[in-house]
């Protein structure tokens, strides 16, 4: 049995690794600092500690800290578990990821039961690659963008590519290393693979090719009719032309084959144009190439929903 001094300077060892630690500790923490089942027993019992999962404890008087409950996931799910998804990008600074969710990744055919995170499997798990945030594993910021990408629409994935390029937390290189490292064989990341084509460097898809690519997609997913180059009002009073348009919907359609660097080139006279339909009480939707051919069934969807909203 523990004597009294062991007991208290044991109690003084967690709650010191509890205040670097988000106010969690992990069981083998414990053990190695010399506790035993029966001193953990009547810290428990006494109501002074608290379990976090199977495997972390915390004081009752101070309250669970979610980077303390990340700790305590990856302690939970396995000596190789990491931070993944949402909590990942959270824990990276990502635009748009503030909800402190709890998210592990773990490799697949390992038995991982974690009740406290949701709990990610994957075969490639070798191939993913991390970094210590606080002394707690994450997955690296390239990977976390092909695992969020999975379960993201192709609008999504464009958003937080651009907010990631533009705020250089990320380059165009470290996505593409990632995703070709990562992405072979899944069908769940042709948004991101799609969002990365409209970036490559290359000649523009002619116009006039572009247009009769969208109307045999809006003809065979069985679109509404649109009146094309159609003419509207413009600044001036002088007419202007679109590619599409639902007059009755007041929805445009604008097809770009542009490349990347040339559409972030005319950003503000595209933003300026929308911006000025919209004063007009027209909706501007533009649907690139790569979308065309990689996601037609989504951009089709996305504008059968936009036209019942309207």
């Amino acid at each position: 049995m523990l004597s009294y001094r062991m007991r208290r300077d044991i109690d003084q060892v967690m709650a010191g690794l509890a205040q670097r630690q988000n106010g969690v500790f992990s069981r083998a923490q414990f053990l190695a600092a010399g506790g035993d089942a029966s001193l953990l027993r009547r810290r428990i019992d006494a109501g002074l500690w608290t379990r976090v999962g199977a495997a972390a404890f915390r004081s009752t008087l101070a309250p669970l800290q979610w980077e303390g409950l990340l700790r305590a996931s990856v302690w939970d799910a396995g000596a190789r578990a990491l931070v993944s998804h949402d909590a990942a990008a959270q824990m990276h600074g990502f635009p748009g990821f503030h909800d402190h969710q709890v998210h592990v990744l773990v490799p697949r055919a390992v038995d991982h039961v974690c009740q406290i995170a949701t709990v990610h499997e994957t075969r490639r798990f070798e191939r993913v690659r991390s970094r210590l945030l606080r002394e707690i594993p994450v997955v690296a910021p390239a990977d976390t963008v092909v695992h969020l990408a999975m379960g993201m629409r192709r609008g999504r994935v464009a958003w937080l590519t651009e907010e990631l390029l533009f705020s250089k937390r990320l380059s165009l290189e470290a996505i593409t290393e990632s995703l070709t490292r990562l992405g072979p064989g899944c069908r769940g990341l042709r948004p991101l693979r799609s969002v990365l084509t409209d970036y490559e460097p290359g000649e523009p898809i002619p116009e006039s090719e572009l247009e009769r690519m969208f109307l045999q997609v809006a003809g065979r997913f069985e679109l509404p009719p649109f009146e094309r180059q159609a003419a509207l009002p413009g600044r001036d009073q002088l007419p202007a032309r679109v590619d599409f348009v639902w007059r009755d919907k007041r929805i445009i359609v604008e097809v770009d084959g542009r490349r990347w660097h040339a559409r972030f080139a005319d950003f503000d006279r595209d933003h300026r144009r929308d911006l000025y339909w919209l004063s007009l009480g027209y909706r501007t939707a533009r649907v690139t190439w790569s979308m065309l051919v990689q996601d037609p069934g989504e951009v089709c969807s996305d504008l059968l929903a936009a036209r019942l909203a309207g």
